[in-house]
């Protein structure tokens, strides 16, 4: 398994409601890379399958699964994605990996992955995108944007606690935010594998940083109004010096 929230999805799903075939997480890692590493360290490499979490998956997304998927060993390999290219998935379904926009509830997320040994690979449709004319980002630039204050398997645990309250703004706010930062990270992308689009991409990242900025105080004061604790802030994204 590569990605820390959808990890922590699967294991309250399993721990739920036991999916059929069983279904056993044998390591998490929270990149690609990591994953191809650590097998290099086991003592014994081989898994059924390789699931990633993808929040941005670009064209090239191929060959770095594939040198995790060999060094598990793993048969299979199934990709959840937020944001994507065409490109990008047509890619990975002609290597023969199962693909799937990442659903938000975790029924949906169960019954695919549990069909998984039985699916035939999922179809897609590649649609053309017109030409846009790309607004001024003069307004945008003149506000510097900081790191993410949260990170992804701490939002998913936060949009849990709200489950039980009539209310559920923290949980959708917690998923909006979850889309916005991954939005940024993937206009970002593309932005650096497209020098065509480059101005357009870094517009578009430009506003989701924006956006997510103003997520982030949003959650920030309905946790304080509603008496719940704030997701963890990624040490990464902390003042050098900062005690934890």
């Amino acid at each position: 398994m590569v990605g820390q929230a959808l990890a922590s999805r699967l294991k309250s799903l399993i721990d739920r409601q036991p999916l059929k075939p069983a279904l056993q997480m044998v390591a998490v890692f929270d990149t690609l890379a990591d994953a191809a590493r650590a097998a290099q360290h086991s003592a014994n490499p081989a898994v059924d399958l390789l699931l990633w979490q993808a929040s941005s998956l670009q064209p090239g997304a191929r060959q770095e699964l594939r040198v995790a998927q060999d060094a598990w060993r793993a048969p299979a390999a199934a990709v959840v994605y937020r944001f994507s290219s065409a490109a990008g998935r047509a890619e990975l379904i002609g290597a023969g990996a199962a693909v799937l926009y990442e659903p938000v509830d975790d029924d949906s997320l169960g019954q695919w992955l549990a069909s998984l040994p039985r699916a035939e690979t999922p179809s897609d449709t590649t649609v053309t995108a017109p030409k846009l004319t790309i607004p001024s980002t003069k307004s945008l630039t003149q506000q510097t944007i900081s790191p993410p204050r949260f990170g992804d398997a701490a939002l998913t645990q936060f949009a849990g606690l709200s489950s039980a309250m009539a209310c559920e703004c923290p949980s959708h706010l917690a998923e909006l935010l979850l889309q916005v930062s991954c939005f940024e990270t993937y206009s970002g992308e593309c932005a650096n594998r497209s020098a065509a689009d480059a101005q357009l991409h870094a517009y578009l990242q430009q506003v989701a940083g924006t956006a997510r900025m103003l997520f982030e105080k949003a959650l920030e004061q309905v946790a304080i109004a509603e008496g719940l604790p704030l997701p963890l802030v990624p040490i990464a994204s902390l003042p050098q010096g900062t005690l934890v």
